[in-house]
Order: C-alpha cells, then structure tokens, then sequence
C-alpha cells in the first residue's frame, strides 16, 4: 500500500511506505488444554506436511474416548492477529476455531459450533499450552493404564471417596488436569498433571489422613509445599468439588478450586 504525505507548509509532497502486516501462521507441533464448561481435553496436532488433527477427550472416560477431527491448511485461514480453522463438516454440526497467540508458547481459542444452518451455538473459550517439552495427557495415560483403571474401578462405593477421580484444577485461572486416586489401604494420591512439563506435581495420604465434619471431608497430605490441605464436598456418587491449599508455616502458599468426576 502506497500512501502520498503532503506537507503544505513548505509546499512539496513526498511518498510514504505503508507496510501491509504479515499474516500469523500455527506453528508446528501439539498444543493441549482443558475446555472447562464440559471437562473436554483439547489437542491441536500441527503437522509440518499440512495435514493435521484436532482432538477433543472426554476427561470422564479417563482420556480413553474421544473425536477426531483431520483437517489441512486448506481449512486454515490466517490474518495478522489470528488464524480461522474451519473443519470439514461430517454430519449436520460443524466446528469453527478462532485462535490467537497468547504469550510465547500459547494459543487462546474461541470455539464456535455450528449448526446445519451455519447459525453459532454456545461458544467456549479455552487455551491451549505448547507440549513440546511434555504432554500432560501423555503422562496421565503412561501412569493410569488399564489394569491401573480397572483395579481402581473396582474400589468405587456410593459412601466413600475411594476409587479413581479425574478433573481439572484451576490456578490462577488456568484450568489443568487432575486425578485423584483413593485406595483403603496403601498409599494414595493428588496429582496435577502440568501442561508442557515432563514432571507433576503429586502429595500422597493414607485414609489415616481423612476425616469428615458436617459432609465436609478434610485431607492432610504429606507434601511440604503443594496441596497439603484438602476440602471436599460430595455431588451425589459421582463427582466431587473442592479446595485445595498449600500451607507452610503459618503462611498460605497457593490455593486452588478443582471439580473431580468418578471413573467407572
């Protein structure tokens, strides 16, 4: 774009070079996050041959169960601010991305799904952390295989909380994935799973550590700095909310809100 300044006072014109920004482009590689109102994990594959996949896991099945969504750079469409994906539609409902960078290694997306009018239904909004020094997703289903599932499965009992529980807990606004795996008798466990690390953050307890007042159960753990104190409250059989903080002499060190569904 060429654009004329005129500078009437000494009565002469001169050229100006107005650059047209660049448009965005998705980096290559997987992007993983948590889309919080339905407890789906989101991962986003960009692959340095233009063809690539966009993941959402329910977080209920213990990331066993899930959709697929293949797509091309064809589908992709990029400004200067943000990139549009609009996957190819299988059936009467499609899916629209509006993604946007975030700090150094993050997307923030706007999900849009749509009818077989075209018209927006509910929209969320999620963020998505670069994986490429470890996936949280990879690591939870490394630690939890199936024969760790199925016997923890066959803990479950509607009165207490032992079993294998996974959700997310949200930090400083951020929502990351969590399990919570409660057994009677041997070690048990509170584990964040990080997003873009290769290492968690885990407190154990014995049920020696659990008691309860007013339907309220409370957990100390053993772990000198992360969650070392628990609150929980029951939602019927099948999930549970709660608190967590971190306290160490006399002082608070963190806090944090997390919501934990039953794996059956």
């Amino acid at each position: 774009m060429i654009a004329v300044l005129c500078i009437s006072f000494f009565s002469q014109c001169s050229q100006v070079q107005a650059l047209t920004p660049e448009p965005i482009s998705l980096e290559s590689g997987l992007w993983e996050g948590i889309e919080s109102s339905t407890l789906h994990y989101r991962l986003l594959q960009i692959g340095n041959d233009g063809k690539h996949k966009f993941h959402s896991v329910a977080i209920s099945s213990a990331l066993r169960k899930g959709k697929t969504y293949p797509f091309t750079n064809d589908d992709v469409n990029c400004t200067s601010t943000e990139c549009f994906i609009q996957f190819p539609s299988t059936n009467d409902n499609a899916i629209r991305l509006v993604i946007t960078p975030y700090l150094d290694s993050s997307y923030k997306v706007l999900e849009i799904p749509t009818d077989s009018n075209e018209q927006p239904l509910a929209q969320t909004t999620y963020q998505l952390d670069s994986a490429k020094n470890g996936s949280a997703v990879s690591h939870f289903l490394n630690t939890y295989k199936n024969p760790i599932i199925k016997s923890l499965v066959k803990l479950n009992s509607d009165n207490e909380i032992t079993g294998l529980w996974v959700g997310r807990l949200v930090m400083d606004n951020k929502p990351q994935l969590l399990s919570f795996a409660v057994y009677p008798d041997q070690q048990s466990n509170f584990t964040l799973h990080l997003n873009s690390e290769v290492f968690v953050n885990s407190t154990t307890f014995m049920v020696t550590d659990i008691s309860e007042h007013r339907s309220v159960i409370h957990i100390e753990t053993k772990h000198p700095t992360f969650a070392n104190q628990l609150l929980i409250n029951r939602l019927g059989s099948s999930q549970l909310r709660g608190y967590m903080y971190s306290k160490r002499k006399g002082q608070t060190l963190q806090t944090g809100e997390f919501w934990l569904l039953r794996i059956e």
